[in-house]
């Protein structure tokens, strides 16, 4: 998402192009802070720390193809020097701030929604909030477990029935109607 809201012909291709947008979403599934290091069967977009006036900020570094020895060494070699919950506030903030950037509506900036589809208990989600950042659990606005079989997938990736009770309920929670 980071490398699209940066990437200005990308982001004019694949967004509409006025930009008019009250609510960015983002579904967060637990598999993403792995995936922020572990990713060996495509070429993906990475991006490093970079520090400037003693501010942390993520700087682009060109695609790589991952074999899966070399994600795990970068998994264990980057833990060390940060945690994978900071450096997924990093990306958090900076896409945040990349959504403010591009999108408004009523000549407000966007506000950013991550819906968090499957928890971490790892994430400071009330942390998040404290940043302006809108943070919604299905879980939380649902009378239906999401967890259920009937609405996943055998490999937990929801099936439209799970769409068709969330997206009502988002639309109430953020008050769209």
């Amino acid at each position: 998402m980071l490398y699209i809201l940066r990437n200005d012909e990308l982001r004019n291709i694949l967004l509409r192009s006025d930009n008019e947008a009250e609510y960015v979403i983002y579904t967060y599934i637990f598999d993403h802070k792995k995936r922020l290091f572990l990713n060996y069967r495509y070429k993906v977009p990475h991006f490093k720390i970079k520090k400037s006036s003693g501010i942390k900020h993520l700087e682009y570094i060109k695609p790589i193809y991952n074999s899966y020895a070399y994600s795990y060494f970068r998994v264990y070699s980057k833990l060390l020097e940060k945690s994978l919950q900071d450096l997924l506030c990093l990306y958090i903030d900076e896409i945040h701030s990349e959504v403010k950037k591009h999108f408004s509506y009523d000549g407000k900036p966007a506000k950013f929604v991550i819906l968090v589809y499957e928890d971490d208990d790892t994430i400071d989600w009330e942390k998040i909030r404290e940043k302006g950042i809108i943070v919604i659990n299905p879980h939380d606005i649902l009378d239906i477990d999401i967890d259920e079989p009937e609405y996943r997938f055998p490999d937990s990736h929801p099936k439209a029935n799970a769409w068709q009770n969330i997206v009502p309920a988002l639309i109430k929670e953020l008050n769209l109607m």
